[in-house]
């Protein structure tokens, strides 16, 4: 299941709309920091300039951990979460641990429990939305590979808030699990 292919079956329409929406805010937001660069530039701000461009590519990197999932439906559910959630002005941020093994969630039902629990979770999160710091809220996810696979997730400034949800088919208890690492 992680071949791109397999995700590339008919879609319903709503998929296909949202595909074109993420899509055009991916266009929207590059012409967007384009401009920003271009303004700098013509106004002599080369130093302004240069960290803007490196503040980006590090966002671009950050926002490319989440091909390091390996698991290409829970890759395309993650993206399109992204984007809607960008709408309520929540950015989700995922990161990878070393140790999260791809090669563990390529069967079908594999890859269906995985889905289920990652968006379970995020529902979960969402209606217990913190807001501990000024400006937009971001919710981070770290997946987590070894014995036992697990997602971990906090409200940005609200670390000592973080939860747990322990991931796959054998797992004994679907709540979250509160506390920190």
């Amino acid at each position: 299941m992680g071949n791109i292919n397999d995700c590339i079956e008919p879609c319903e329409s709503s998929q296909s709309e949202l595909w074109l929406e993420v899509w055009r805010e991916m266009r929207h937001d590059f012409i967007n920091h384009l401009q920003i660069i271009l303004g700098y530039v013509q106004l002599g701000r080369a130093e302004k300039a240069n960290h803007y461009l490196k503040d980006l590519a590090a966002k671009i990197r950050d926002d490319g951990q989440l091909t390091a999932l390996g698991v290409m439906p829970l890759i395309v559910m993650l993206i399109h979460k992204m984007y809607s959630l960008r709408k309520e002005e929540i950015l989700l941020q995922v990161t990878v641990q070393d140790n999260w093994r791809p090669e563990e969630w390529q069967s079908d039902e594999e890859v269906t429990v995985l889905l289920r629990e990652t968006e379970n979770f995020i529902q979960s999160l969402l209606l217990h939305r913190k807001t501990c710091h000024d400006g937009a809220d971001s919710l981070c996810l770290f997946f987590h590979g070894g014995q036992e696979p697990y997602v971990e997730a906090y409200w940005l400034g609200c670390f000592e808030e973080s939860q747990r949800r322990l991931l796959g088919k054998d797992k004994e208890d679907p709540r979250a699990i509160r506390g920190g690492p």
